[in-house]
């Protein structure tokens, strides 16, 4: 699937097993749930995207592993809430050598010829078959979910409507009356990014080894190696308006683009 670029009204059909109709511009219908959209005309009752709760957790280590377990906690989060704000970080810290350690590991992948790019959901279908239980269906362990996906994905479908300057490129398919929804995502990593975006990717993935622990009572080990491991968040959540039933979607996302802007605040510093 494409969506269209330079189009004044991107509408987008999805084919696989079942015919999915997807229409991108406003109005926004589909055979799950009609949504009210305006963005020309009278203020109307918008569509409202809201996280019920939280399925499972699962970390993704660097080799490729899934481990269906707590992904990470937050450290002294509740001392951050009380107003500790004055905090210090030298996100730079171990970066030269983790620069070094991606360039051998991209060699070795090379050579392997496996590579993050051809993930899509296979971690997430196999958190899933983790959780089934003996004759359960995809549907009951997914909670019921009309729709399956990446929250990313859904913060982009959310702006197609807006932004029509860049195509972009995703895959549905329809199994035991869920619609799984992939991205087509680009590997990216230090021999990708240029060398004046690497020092911004690091200082996220740094922050987040400050900000979280393994273990409950535990001090953060900011002095070990910064690693490739995702620390994953699944949930469920709705989407919809008054105007019809709402869609159920279960989610993943990253541990740290939920919790990041919750903890820190504007007056906490780096280095």
């Amino acid at each position: 699937m494409v969506v269209p670029n330079n189009s004044s009204s991107p509408t987008v059909q999805v084919t696989s097993d079942e015919s999915v109709d997807i229409l991108l511009a406003p109005p926004i219908s589909t055979k799950l749930v009609d949504i009210a959209q305006d963005i020309r005309g009278r203020p109307v009752d918008y569509a409202k995207y809201k996280i019920q709760q939280t399925i499972g957790e699962y970390t993704v280590t660097s080799d490729r592993d899934l481990v269906p377990a707590q992904a990470k906690y937050l450290y002294n989060e509740e001392a951050l809430d009380r107003g500790i704000y004055d905090v210090s970080y030298d996100l730079y810290q171990g970066f030269d050598a983790y620069i070094e350690k991606e360039k051998d590991k991209y060699e070795r992948r090379q050579l392997e010829e496996n590579s993050k790019a051809d993930e899509r959901l296979d971690n997430f279908w196999k958190w899933i078959i983790m959780q089934a239980p003996k004759g359960s269906s995809v549907k009951e362990v997914l909670h019921d979910a009309d729709i399956v996906c990446c929250r990313g994905l859904l913060q982009r479908i959310a702006r197609a409507a807006y932004v029509w300057s860049n195509a972009w490129e995703f895959s549905a398919i329809r199994f035991n009356n869920v619609v799984f929804l992939c991205e087509q995502e680009r590997y990216t990593s230090w021999h990708t990014e240029s060398r004046d975006l690497l020092p911004h990717w690091y200082r996220g993935l740094k922050f987040e080894q400050y900000m979280t622990v393994n273990k409950l009572n535990e001090e953060p080990r900011t002095d070990e190696p910064i690693t490739c491991e995702e620390h994953v968040v699944v949930f469920r959540s709705t989407l919809g308006s008054e105007c019809g039933n709402p869609l159920r979607l279960v989610s993943t996302e990253v541990l740290m683009h939920l919790k990041q802007v919750r903890v820190v605040t504007s007056r906490a510093r780096h280095r």
